[in-house]
Formats: C-alpha cells, structure tokens, sequence
C-alpha cells in the first residue's frame, strides 16, 4: 500500500506539521490500521509504525497526540495512576506551544490533555470540533466514536458519524469508507435502530468481508432483538472472515451469550474454554472483562463454572492500582470475589474510595467512580455476602445511570441480570415485585426468551 508523504497529506487538505515524509507515511499507516482494526504485518502493525513515526520526527505533534489519546482511550491507564503517562502529555502540550503547528493539530492536542484531566465530554467536542472543519480526519473520527463509546454516549456517537459519512463516501478509498460505516451501524444498534443498522452493516459486508466492526454490529441486533439461533449461523459463517481482527475473540463471546440464552450452558463453557479462557494471557481488558462478565452470568444462573475464575483473576491483578475506568474496574471485582481473594476484593474497593474522597467535580472519571461505579461495586460485595437486599438496595436507583460506565447495552445486560437476580433472591417482597417488573420489562423487549419465562415461573 502507498502511503501518504507531507505533500499528499496537504492535497487531501489534512496538513501536517511535520517536514518528514517518512513521520507522515507512517502516520498514515497509523491510523489507516487504527480504522481498519488490523495490524498490517507489511509495516510491522501498529505499534511499529508509531515507534517509526516518531524515530522519524521527535518533533511531531500530532504524532504524540496519537500515542497518548490512544493510550488513554484503551482505558487501561490514567495519569493519577501513570506519573509517566502525565509527564509524557505535559511535555507533549509544551512541544505544541514551541511549535508551528496547526489549527487541526492544536485541536488534538487540546483534545488528549482535556481527556487526562477527565474532562471527556470537553475533549469529545474538541474532535469533534475538527471533524467540523476536516470531516475525514481519520484519527478525529477513532478518537470520537471511543470517546462517546466510553462515556456511554451511543446518541452522540450515531450522530457524529451521521454527519460526517457523506463526505467519506466522496473523499476517501471504498474501503475505507466501509470502515466508517461499520462504526456506524454500531452507533445505529447501540441507539435501537435494530432493523437500519443490520441494513447498514450488511451493505457494508457487501462490500468489504472483512469489516469487524460490521459483523459486530450484526452480532448485536441478533443479541438484543433475542435470535440466538440466527446469531449462532451467523457467527459460524462470518468469523473467519475476520481473522486478525482484535473484536473476533469479542464475537466468540456474542455466540457464547446466544448459548447462555438459550440455556445451553454445556456449549457456553465449551465455548468459554475453547476460544475465550486464553485470552487473559493477552494486553487486552475487553477480553478480561468479557470473559468475567460470562461467568458471572453463568454463576447468576447456578453454573458452576469450577476454578476458571482464577485464570480472569491473575489476568486482572496487574490492573488493579490502576482505577483508569470504572466499568473495567467492576469486572475485575468479580474476578476477585470469583476467585476467592475476598481480602484483595476488599481492599479494592476501600481503594476507590480513597480515589472518590478526593472529589474534583471537573473530572468526569472520578464522577463516574463517585455516582456509579462504587455503588455498583458495592452491590456487587453485597451479593457475595449473601446480602442480597443491600445488594439490591445500592444498584436499583441508579440502574438508569448504569450507561455512564460506557460499554455497550449488551455489555451493561450483566448488571441487569445481576439486579434481577439479587431481587430474587431478597427476602423483602418489595424486592420481589422488583425482579417481577424487571422481568416484564425485559420480556416486552425479548419476547421470545425462554430464560426470561424460566425466571418468571420461579417468582
């Protein structure tokens, strides 16, 4: 593939600041990879490509912006827990002061240093801001839909792309351009347009196979509109197709809820086993937390799933100082009390309470910890008390606010299964009218759902 040197980025009216044609083509092969979702083993993927970017120009701003909003939008690390993290970005904002760069190029800036402070929803509009004024700027676009993504933003994620998509169409590669719409028809999904988003993600498949983000989404109307059996035949016939892609193990987890739906545990341990339980060996949360999620389910249901939790646990325990985002935080405090280490899990959540204490009403991370994510938490120790009325009483008034954990609406099912659950259980028959309501609501949405019916015939 032929990337873009300094004089190409500048006709394509994205121009850098760098004088390094060597700096903008890896760029270019930065975030191309970024928005296909694939390393490109001809450049050595992306973390090569970035090293090379900035051997290439150590001057290069943007360069750095990239490095470190990526790194924070991975929600893996944070500058309250990563000194190194918070000196890197300050020298990064000191560069860009002593530099000649770009309105666009400040914008990043201004973006990634809003974000480390937990002021997200200032950064979002910030790229934003330079989609307004350069509508296919690829990094803008990636860090947008992760940032709307983690602060639980699905209306604003569908919108964002909605506005730009049409200059995609005219300005950019069909293939990349298919990488923008299968985004979209996430943000689709993610907002209820079910039927318009399968539409858009089988257009998108149509025309690029190997689009993950599409075969993703499709994995999501299946889940949410309850067909288990079509989303099983689905996964089967499409996941291959996406070999190589980081959201293909995600996909194994799609089919395992489909089993775990159609009360197929057999098949969802199986599965677990086969396809899931290796991944805690990689750097990646969204594979520690989905797997902690399925088991937790699988418990929910009264599956023993026997001694996997130790394995999700010692994937988390490098994790567990860092407090860089409640949602994955949740998760690893069920690995923790999974796996039997009640003294750690203890701890931990005294730990985020000396996070919240020190309350900056600014910082939109620590907000999250303080308004749900302890309280969560706290529902969730409960429960592993057998305390299931206080787990209840933590987790059902803010069972609205539980979107501010970002992730997904099939990722947050959990804690919706977790409440109704903890309702059941509860000897108040407040409580008991809970689980009942919780259940109609959830059959009025899966009217097809037999664990739903199993559940009602219990109460």
């Amino acid at each position: 593939m032929s990337w873009k040197d300094c004089l190409a980025w500048e006709k394509s009216g994205l121009p850098l600041s760098t004088t390094s044609n060597e700096a903008a083509k890896m760029y270019d092969a930065v975030v191309t990879q970024y928005m296909s979702g694939y390393n490109d083993d001809s450049v050595g993927g992306i973390k090569t490509c970035m090293e090379k970017m900035l051997e290439a120009d150590p001057n290069f701003v943007l360069g750095y912006a990239t490095k470190y909003g990526s790194a924070l939008l991975g929600a893996g690390t944070c500058i309250w827990s990563n000194p190194e993290l918070k000196t890197n970005i300050d020298n990064m904002v000191k560069l860009a002061e002593n530099s000649n760069i770009s309105q666009i190029e400040q914008l990043h800036v201004d973006a990634v240093k809003l974000w480390s402070v937990g002021k997200t929803e200032a950064a979002c509009d910030k790229w934003e801001e330079v989609l307004l004024n350069c509508p296919t700027d690829m990094l803008a676009f990636r860090c947008a839909f992760l940032g709307h993504f983690v602060r639980g933003e699905s209306t604003r994620l569908r919108e964002y792309m909605a506005q730009v998509l049409p200059h995609w169409k005219s300005s950019t590669s069909p293939q990349i351009y298919s990488y923008a719409r299968g985004r979209y028809s996430f943000g689709l999904v993610e907002t209820n347009f079910y039927d318009e988003a399968e539409k858009e993600a089988q257009e998108t498949l149509e025309v690029n196979p190997r689009d993950a983000w599409a075969v993703h989404t499709i994995s999501h109307v299946k889940e949410m509109q309850c067909r288990p059996d079509d989303g099983i035949a689905f996964v089967e016939k499409k996941v291959d197709d996406i070999t190589g892609s980081p959201v293909q193990p995600h996909i194994y987890w799609h089919k395992a809820l489909y089993y775990f739906e159609k009360g197929d545990y057999e098949s969802t341990l199986s599965l677990y086993d086969d396809k899931l339980c290796h991944l805690m060996k990689q750097e990646n949360l969204l594979y520690i937390t989905d797997a902690a999620a399925l088991l937790c389910r699988l418990e929910l249901n009264g599956v023993n799933v026997g001694d996997r939790w130790h394995g999700i646990y010692d994937a988390c325990t490098p994790n567990l100082d860092t407090h860089a985002n409640a949602f994955n935080d949740i998760h690893f405090l069920m690995a923790a009390n999974g796996a039997e280490h009640r003294d750690v899990a203890d701890k931990f959540i005294d730990s985020i309470k000396t996070l919240v204490s020190d309350y900056d009403p600014c910082n939109a991370h620590l907000n999250v910890y303080k308004d749900v994510g302890l309280p969560l938490l706290q529902s969730l120790q409960a429960y592993d008390q057998e305390n299931y009325s206080a787990a209840v009483d933590y987790l059902y008034p803010l069972r609205y606010n539980v979107v501010e954990l970002g992730g997904s609406n099939a990722q947050r099912d959990v804690f919706n299964l977790f409440l109704i659950h903890a309702a059941m259980r509860s000897p108040q028959q407040r409580h008991t009218l809970i689980a009942r309501n919780l259940l109609n609501g959830r059959k009025a949405q899966r009217t097809s759902s037999t664990m739903v019916d199993s559940l009602l015939e219990r109460l």
